[in-house]
C-alpha cells in the first residue's frame, strides 16, 4: 500500500465504517411491550417492591442530585422500578429517546445508583429533578399512581394506561408516542438485578428498552445523544451504539496525535510505548482494551503514517480486587498516591506514569513521578490541570492557523469550570502565568 496522505485517509475511513466484527463488544438486547398497557401488572410490581422502611417504621426519603439517586443497593429496588416508569414519562414528553445509567461511580461496591440522560446526552434537566423526587418518594402504590397520572396531565399527556384511554397520545396533536430508553450499567454484582427492574417497569409502561449491558457512563450518554440525531451539531454525523463510540473517539484520538511529529517515526523504529490505565477494578478495563483493539489497525506500518501509537495496558480489571478500593481516580486524587495495583503481573515500582479512571469510567486523572526511585508523593494531573493543558494546546493551534488563515484570529477558546475548581487554575486561564 502506498504510504501517502490520500491512501492514509482512505484507510482511516475504511476502518471507521467497517471495523472488524470481533471488536463489537456489547450484546445489545431489545425489550418491548406486547399488548395493552394495563395498571394491574404495574401495581403488582410496585406492591412487590415497596419503599424500604427505617428502623422507626418511617419510609426512607430519597434525594436526586448530580449523581442521581445513589444509596446502599439494598434500599434501591423500589427506586429503580419507579425511575423506569419516570423515564417513560420523560421520553414521552420529549418525543425523543432518553437514557438510564446504573452506577454508583467512585463509591464502594455496596452502593449503587440510577441517573437519567436527557436526549441531548446531558444530565436530566434540573427542573425535572423535583418531579422525579416527588414520584419516587410516593408513600404507597396508589399514591404513586395518583402522582404519575397528575404528572402526565401537567405535561398535556393523556393517561398512559389503556384501562383509562385507548392509547397514550399527545393531547395537542393526537399522535401516538413512541417511548424509547437506552440503559447501561457498571460491573457491580447487583447492577444487573436492579437494571432489570427498571427495564421491566418501563416495558410494562409500553416503552421499548435497549439494554446495552456493561458500558461506561460516557458511553451511555454518547449512545443517548446519537440516538437523537437532530440533537447533534451539524458537523457531527450520527454514529450510534458502543461501536460508534469507539469509531468516533479512536478516530479523533489518532487525528489529534497526527498534529505531533513525535508519532511520525521511521519504520525501522522498534520503540514501543505503553500507557498504563488503573481501571478501579471497574467497567473501564474492558473499554480500554477495546480502544486498544481499534488502535491496532492504526499501528500497522504505513497506515496514516502513524507508527508510534501507544499500547494501553488496562490494570485493576473487574475481579482483580475490590471496586474503587485504594485505586481509581477518587482515591488517587484525594491521597495523591499511586493506586494499589491488584493485577499480579505488574509491579507499581516499575511504572513512571499512569492514568486512573473511576468505577464507571467517567472521570480521569493522571499521576507520574520523575524517577522510579522517587519516594515522594506522586505528581497529579487532575481536571483543572488537564483543562489548562488542553486549552493551551488549542490556543497554540489557533495561533498557528492564524498565520495561514487571517480570520482564524477571531476564534476564541472557552473553558467551563465548576464552583469546585482550583482557584489558581482559574487565575491562570484568565491572565496566564503569574
Amino acid at each position: 500500500m502506498a504510504n501517502n496522505k490520500d491512501n492514509s485517509n482512505n484507510d482511516m475511513l475504511q476502518l471507521l465504517h467497517h471495523p472488524p466484527k470481533s471488536y463489537y463488544v456489547s450484546e445489545l438486547r431489545r425489550h418491548s411491550h406486547q399488548g395493552s398497557v394495563s395498571k394491574t401488572p404495574i401495581i403488582r410490581l410496585l406492591d412487590e417492591y415497596p419503599l424500604p422502611k427505617q428502623p422507626d417504621g418511617s419510609v426512607y426519603t430519597f434525594a436526586y442530585g448530580t449523581a442521581g439517586f445513589r444509596y446502599d443497593h439494598s434500599l434501591l429496588p423500589a427506586v429503580f422500578i419507579r425511575m423506569g416508569i419516570f423515564a417513560v414519562l420523560r421520553s414521552t414528553f420529549m418525543k425523543e429517546q432518553v437514557g438510564i445509567m446504573v452506577t454508583a461511580s467512585h463509591n464502594k461496591e455496596v452502593d449503587n445508583g440510577i441517573k437519567m440522560a436527557d436526549p441531548d446526552g446531558g444530565m436530566l434537566a434540573s427542573h425535572w429533578e423535583p418531579l422525579a423526587v416527588k414520584l419516587i418518594n410516593a408513600s404507597s402504590t396508589q399514591d404513586f399512581l395518583r402522582i404519575l397520572e397528575s404528572l402526565y396531565h401537567e405535561c398535556d399527556l393523556s393517561s398512559p394506561f389503556d384501562d383509562d384511554e385507548t392509547k397514550s397520545t399527545n393531547i395537542h396533536d393526537g399522535t401516538t408516542m413512541v417511548t424509547t430508553i437506552h440503559l447501561g450499567r457498571d460491573t457491580r454484582s447487583h447492577s444487573e438485578f436492579l437494571a432489570n427492574l427498571s427495564i421491566k417497569a418501563a416495558v410494562l409502561m409500553g416503552a421499548t428498552v435497549y439494554d446495552h449491558g456493561l458500558v461506561s457512563t460516557p458511553q451511555l450518554h454518547y449512545i443517548t445523544m446519537h440516538s437523537n440525531p437532530l440533537r447533534l451539531p451539524t458537523l457531527i454525523p450520527p454514529s450510534g451504539g458502543e461501536r460508534g463510540y469507539y469509531e468516533t473517539m479512536v478516530g479523533a484520538y489518532v487525528a489529534l496525535l497526527q498534529t505531533s511529529t513525535y508519532y511520525h517515526v521511521d519504520s525501522s523504529s522498534k520503540h514501543i510505548r505503553y500507557l498504563y490505565v488503573d481501571s478501579a477494578c471497574g467497567v473501564g478495563a474492558d473499554k480500554v482494551s477495546n480502544i486498544n483493539n481499534y488502535l491496532h489497525y492504526f499501528r500497522q506500518e504505513g497506515r496514516n503514517n502513524i507508527l508510534n501509537l501507544p499500547y494501553f495496558v488496562a490494570l485493576n480489571k473487574p475481579g482483580d480486587g475490590p471496586l474503587n478500593d485504594h485505586c481509581g481516580a477518587e482515591y488517587v486524587q484525594k491521597n495523591q498516591l499511586f493506586p494499589t495495583l491488584y493485577s499480579s503481573s505488574i509491579d507499581a515500582s516499575t511504572i513512571l506514569a499512569l492514568a486512573s479512571l473511576d468505577g464507571d469510567a467517567d472521570r480521569i486523572v493522571f499521576t507520574y513521578r520523575r524517577r522510579l526511585d522517587d519516594s515522594r508523593q506522586v505528581r497529579l494531573l487532575d481536571g483543572d490541570k488537564i483543562a489548562v493543558l488542553v486549552s493551551s494546546f488549542i490556543q497554540e493551534e489557533i495561533k498557528a492557523l492564524s498565520v495561514c488563515i487571517t480570520s482564524a484570529s477571531t476564534l476564541r477558546c472557552g473553558v467551563v469550570q465548576t464552583a469546585y475548581a482550583n482557584g489558581a487554575s482559574t487565575f491562570y486561564l484568565k491572565v496566564g502565568r503569574p
